[in-house]
């Protein structure tokens, strides 16, 4: 008995799937067809003693069809032959879901979220939107998809957004439907105190308006200019005898260096303690000491 048989039935592109074929002729070469898609080759030896053959193969990127094909669209699996591209009367169907995959599961405020959409409709535009409960979805970014139903988008998390777990949703802009079946998780969290990596200090310098002055580089995780303070704490002999602060200016993921100046200490042996936080006092960095010599 000849036939064609596939597991799992149901999946999103990028998923394998188990081949069994029954039946085949030996000699002959068949190709597999998802939709109209190759998705690979079967063929029988000469020499083989049985007429089943068993393989896999991962489903391609393929755009659905119709108005809300994304939330299930069946496609047939087929088997024809290479030469003649008879077609055969070998054949299995397939649901196909669409899917994203975004790049990170957690995000503070500031940071980058690629998202990867797959199996959604061909030259269409969606919003990718966050949904937590019975709250109203919020656009973050536009998706466009390509030919072959597959498409980038990106988005920052913008401080209008409250920390907490969300779907990452895509709803086409056109039809206005939700086109996700299993939508991805992403936990938002408020500023980080690792968006701003601190680096060796450097000094102090004599400087002319400043007889000592120290440098400290910074290096932003964030992907939005940030403007943001340096604080700091003197201390000598264990006591607290001087706090300051200095601006810090980073471009997008750049690099950038706050400037103190120290020019009212009396010269000796003191501990610095410092960290960076946001004008509203969200920390952005860890907090880090050093050491520091005045001369006379």
């Amino acid at each position: 008995m000849r036939g064609l048989k596939i597991s799992p039935k149901t999946g999103i592109p990028g998923t394998k799937v188990s081949v069994k074929a029954t039946g085949l002729e030996k000699g002959k070469k068949y190709k597999l067809l998802f939709g109209e898609a190759e998705a690979g080759e079967l063929s029988l030896g000469k020499t083989d003693d049985s007429s089943t053959i068993s393989q896999s193969f991962v489903v391609p990127d393929l755009a659905t069809s119709g108005e809300q094909g994304e939330l299930g669209t069946m496609v047939r699996v087929r088997l024809v032959e290479a030469v003649s591209i008879a077609v055969s009367e070998m054949e299995d169907s397939f649901t196909l879901y669409s899917s994203v995959v975004l790049d990170r599961d957690v995000a503070p405020v500031g940071y980058k979220v690629n998202i990867e959409g797959r199996g959604l409709l061909s030259d269409e535009v969606y919003f990718v939107t966050t949904v937590q409960g019975e709250n109203p979805d919020v656009a973050v970014a536009l998706l466009k998809t390509d030919s072959r139903g597959a498409g980038h988008g990106e988005f920052i998390v913008p401080t209008s957004i409250k920390p907490g777990k969300y779907q990452i949703q895509i709803k086409n802009r056109r039809l206005n439907f939700l086109a996700l079946r299993d939508p991805p998780i992403l936990e938002i969290r408020d500023y980080s105190n690792t968006s701003l990596i601190p680096g060796e200090p450097s000094g102090p310098f004599s400087k002319p308006y400043c007889s000592a002055l120290v440098t400290i580089p910074f290096t932003s995780e964030l992907a939005v200019q940030l403007s943001a303070t340096l604080y700091v704490i003197i201390h000598r002999l264990g006591k607290a005898v001087r706090f300051s602060s200095s601006a810090i200016s980073l471009a997008p993921l750049g690099s950038g260096e706050a400037i103190i100046c120290f020019a009212e200490l009396a010269p000796g042996t003191y501990k610095v303690t410092a960290f960076a936080a946001t004008m509203t006092g969200a920390i952005l960095s860890r907090t880090f000491s050093f050491s520091l010599v005045i001369g006379k």
